[in-house]
């Protein structure tokens, strides 16, 4: 055999033990959709670089599938879904995905064929065929408006419209969440524009940028799914700025035509967009921009709505700063959101009854899916609870007043959990998603804490598949 075959072997086998991974992920928490979302972004990159025509199809296909889910299932809409439909359809996708890697993996023609069939039922037919969530679980979870608040009518509108967004919801991430904030419920709104118009807070932050930068365009980008978004509200920031904008799409795979509009060499531009997560969204505009127009500066990015979960230390990592309209933080202190500290586990029963408890916060605040099987042991002096699997390793140790809890995670991070006693029992509490991030899933780790982090989460061979693209041909 080629040396070139070999390769070529081997990155079959290396993708198909990921796409195992995942599907074994999605079988064992249909909820967490993360690692789906990463795989069929990084396989795009890695199925550029070979000439494996199974690796190309999986990549168009997979490609199109997420994207349409995304779009129908998740995000914006999915509040509505009923979440025992969609729990099932995608244990059973997790199924087929298993089935396929091993069927690429054997070169069997008939079962690639037929395990592509069956996914393009869950696709065609099981999908749009999915039932709305009862009318009883659609319950808002958001505060109305107090008699006394600083934030402008814009502000209180955004968070309150519409009631069904303050359930369970999939966001663009990938992440579960108990609120999806949505922009366009205002940017339709003409009573509201008369009254608060909110072009007028993007234009305040652009002016306060121009003070110190000459902004040469805006930049707006489209969105594979979700909300409309700011792209909505262009027009009207451009003519209120008097800077010209170009559109970003971030749908189109073809390398012409992604940006309409005119970038110069040397253009300083800033990114507007409306709510802020991981970032995803602004680095991938970034990434185009920086494609087409090497020299191009992208120092800033201004968005409506930062829900604090990381993406602002996302973009300052490539050096873009962020500037925020409203931060979930000030609503929380205007007292228009639920910042009230979240249950997570009683000391007492770790190890015991209260692990699923323990392990569901590693992984959904952590995106640590190595705890998962994980085993959990107690210090003789009952302070330090220790969670380790193989090389990965995270503590939790209790100070000896039993004030306060440290979490120590072997990649590096710290993060400082409260101590409540209540009815005898030592009970451990976060902050409601203010100052937790997700972890960053950058596709190439700037060190190498970064990437034990990522390892931590995809394992080795899915951190050499972000970071050499397996091959090179």
């Amino acid at each position: 055999m080629s040396e070139l075959a070999t390769e070529l072997v081997d990155l079959r086998k290396d993708v198909c033990e990921i796409l195992v991974e995942v599907g074994e992920s999605l079988i064992r928490d249909p909820e967490h959709l993360r690692s789906l979302k990463l795989f069929a972004e990084r396989l795009d990159d890695v199925a550029r670089q070979t000439d494996d025509l199974d690796m190309m199809f999986l990549d168009s296909y997979l490609s199109l599938f997420v994207e349409d889910m995304f779009f129908n299932l998740l995000t914006d809409v999915s509040s509505l879904v009923n979440p025992e439909d969609r729990d099932k359809l995608i244990k059973d996708l997790g199924k087929n995905l298993k089935d396929l890697a091993q069927a690429i993996i054997d070169r069997s023609n008939k079962k690639i064929y037929e395990t592509y069939k069956r996914i393009g039922k869950i696709w065609t037919l099981d999908m749009p065929n999915l039932g709305k969530k009862p009318e009883n679980l659609l319950y808002p979870k958001y505060l109305q408006k107090p008699e006394e608040t600083n934030l402008p009518l814009a502000a209180v509108r955004f968070n309150e419209y519409p009631a069904t967004k303050h359930c369970e919801n999939y966001l663009a991430s990938g992440f579960r969440s108990e609120f999806h904030k949505d922009l366009d419920f205002i940017t339709i709104d003409a009573n509201l524009a008369k009254k608060d118009n909110i072009a007028n807070y993007y234009v305040d932050k652009i002016n306060e940028i121009q003070k110190g930068l000459s902004i040469d365009k805006l930049v707006f980008f489209d969105k594979a799914y979700g909300p409309i978004g700011a792209i909505a509200l262009a027009n009207s920031i451009i003519s209120k700025t008097g800077i010209d904008a170009v559109y970003v799409r971030l749908r189109r795979r073809l390398n012409f035509d992604q940006i309409k509009g005119d970038l110069n060499s040397g253009d300083s531009v800033v990114i507007i967009s409306d709510v802020l997560t991981t970032g995803d969204g602004i680095l991938k505009a970034v990434d185009i921009i920086k494609k087409n127009h090497e020299d191009v500066k992208v120092p800033y990015a201004v968005v409506f709505y930062d829900r604090m979960q990381g993406g602002r230390e996302r973009l300052k990592r490539r050096g873009i700063e962020l500037r925020t309209i409203f931060t979930r933080e000030r609503f929380g202190r205007e007292g228009i959101v639920d910042v009230k500290d979240k249950y997570l586990f009683s000391w007492d029963s770790v190890p015991g009854c209260d692990n699923k408890k323990l392990i569901k916060f590693l992984r959904d605040d952590f995106d640590i899916d190595w705890a998962e099987n994980s085993e959990i042991r107690k210090s003789k002096d009952c302070q330090t609870i220790c969670i380790f699997k193989d090389e990965n390793s995270a503590e939790i140790m209790m100070d000896e007043k039993n004030e306060k809890v440290t979490l120590k995670i072997s990649d590096g991070r710290i993060y400082d959990l409260k101590v409540k006693t209540e009815k005898g029992k030592l009970n451990i509490y976060k902050d409601n998603d203010i100052g937790f991030s997700p972890l960053t899933d950058e596709i190439v780790p700037l060190t190498k804490e970064e990437e034990k982090e990522l390892e931590s989460v995809f394992g080795k061979e899915t951190v050499k598949i972000m970071k050499e693209g397996v091959i090179t041909l």
